[in-house]
């Protein structure tokens, strides 16, 4: 048994407005041997620093979750996986000597994983249970277990949803006050990933009380106008102001009936390693035009992302010679908010057409794509839930009918990023889409709606590394799958 006292970080001092309910640091943390401590520094020092979107709330790793794994050992367990498993995919990104080594990590990384669920079947108190989802779903991301990721944080919604019912609403919207057991931050962490899922999965949805509850709370009743500020002074603020927005547009869009038959709909299976997202848009069941107040809600919408896009155009400019790595999240961050504004307006549309009016967000999408890829490091892999840049690509290969604009964005899906979906596998799927679109059409030509396909299902196995993909063209109901177009994928 290995004794620690200086060796592994410290955790930064957590103020008492920040609602902290972590225990004071222990004179000696125990790790298994010398390998597990090794791991265990590795992860914060290579492995911590890479994280994007909902991932990035720093005073959940460098207080809640580091002060968590002084007292429960699966916590360290689950963390030195996490560090085994980045080392040995480091090394295959690297040079081939790093290869042998790294076969070791990979099952050390299993190995720690395993202990690490074991000993998380004891744990009684919901605190520890919501930072062993969230340390779960790290490392499934990692391993390209999107689906498990995903079913991960679904639990911890679902913990998270078992609390908020405990309180009354009146106290969290009066006082704001944490929840019991929880601090903020952590449940800052679960929001955020919600929200961030909501370009692809259309979101899991989080009880609708956590948009009244802190950071959330302060929007409530306030204008968008009067919270956004007219220039973002750094990241944090304007990635929070973000979700905010996402998180309360999207629970109005709840109030509409035909809404939820608009969203995506994930599916995870119980029985296998198979996601599914469902991607059908039916129609309105009391008329085929869209409501009235969803246009409202719409162009509300629409106004406050243009809103806080003018508050944050400065910011990359600003900082990019100064913090390299904050220059990449505000990339990322831009690219996520023009990706969710240009889904959600066009989510109601009965025509394909519609996206022709959005050549310049496609071309937008772009720029901002190659921006990202050309910084240093930025085809390391990392780990995110977010849109990223890969969910913005294929959108734009398969919803832009430009064809030097889709050719641009399935040539830059050739990266290899770890994001919710593989880059290899959304190429394949783009171009399938724009040969049959384009089939007996000369280069540049106008592809009326008739031709064009809809997204219907993308179903992907992550351990086998096959995926069915199936579209519609117009006339066809998305009901009726008989007559959908499947494509079989598969990628190494």
């Amino acid at each position: 048994m290995i004794h620690s006292r200086q060796s592994f970080p410290h955790p930064v001092r957590v103020l008492e407005s920040h609602h902290t309910l972590v225990r004071s640091n222990p004179k000696t943390v125990e790790f298994a041997n010398e390998q597990e401590h090794r791991y265990f520094k590795s992860f914060w020092e290579n492995v911590a620093p890479r994280f994007r979107g909902a991932f990035t709330v720093s005073s959940v790793w460098t207080s809640i979750v580091l002060q968590a794994s002084y007292y429960d050992s699966s916590i360290r367990q689950v963390i030195a996986a996490t560090g085994a498993l980045v080392r040995k995919l480091d090394a295959v990104e690297g040079p081939p000597a790093c290869i042998c080594d790294s076969n070791d990590d990979y099952s050390q990384a299993l190995q720690y994983y395993q202990q690490a669920l074991k000993g998380m079947r004891s744990i009684k108190d919901v605190r520890t249970a919501l930072i062993a989802c969230l340390l779960i779903c790290n490392f499934e991301t990692h391993t390209r277990r999107i689906d498990l990721a995903v079913k991960t944080a679904q639990s911890g919604f679902k913990l998270l949803n078992g609390l908020l019912a405990s309180v009354q609403p009146s106290k969290v919207v009066a006082a704001l006050r944490p929840l019991p057991e929880v601090e903020k931050d952590l449940v800052r962490v679960f929001a955020s990933l919600d929200v961030m899922l909501l370009p692809v999965t259309g979101g899991t949805r989080l009880n609708s009380r956590l948009v009244q509850y802190e950071p959330f709370g302060p929007l409530m009743g306030a204008t968008a106008s009067a919270i956004i500020p007219q220039k973002f002074t750094n990241i944090e603020d304007a990635k929070m102001c973000l979700e905010r927005l996402l998180a309360r547009h999207h629970t109005e869009f709840d109030k509409h009936p035909g809404w939820t038959s608009l969203v995506p709909k994930l599916q995870v299976s119980k029985s296998s390693a198979v996601m599914t997202v469902d991607f059908r848009y039916r129609r309105w069941i009391s008329a085929v035009q869209e409501p009235e107040n969803l246009s409202a809600d719409m162009h509300t919408f629409v106004k406050d992302n243009l809103l806080w896009a003018r508050a944050f155009e400065h910011l990359p400019k600003q900082i990019r010679d100064l913090d390299l790595e904050e220059f990449t999240r505000a990339t990322l961050l831009q690219l996520h908010a023009q990706t969710v504004c240009l889904l959600f307006i066009c989510l109601p549309a009965m025509q394909e057409c519609i996206f022709d009016q959005y050549l310049e967000e496609f071309k937008g999408f772009i720029s901002l794509c190659e921006i990202y890829l050309a910084l240093p490091g930025s085809r390391k892999p990392f780990v995110s839930l977010s849109c990223g840049v890969l969910f913005p690509l294929f959108l734009t290969a398969v919803r832009c009918r430009d064809w030097e604009t889709r050719r641009k964005a399935i040539s830059l899906l050739e990266v290899n990023q770890i994001e919710i979906w593989d880059s290899k596998l959304l190429r394949q799927a783009a171009i399938w889409v724009m040969e049959l679109e384009e089939s007996g059409r000369a280069f540049g030509e106008h592809i009326p709606e008739e031709s064009r396909l809809r997204v219907g299902k993308l179903s992907v196995d992550f351990q086998d590394k096959k995926a069915w993909y199936t579209a519609y063209r117009h006339g066809v109901e998305p009901e009726d799958e008989a007559n959908h177009l499947v494509k079989n994928l598969s990628w190494q």
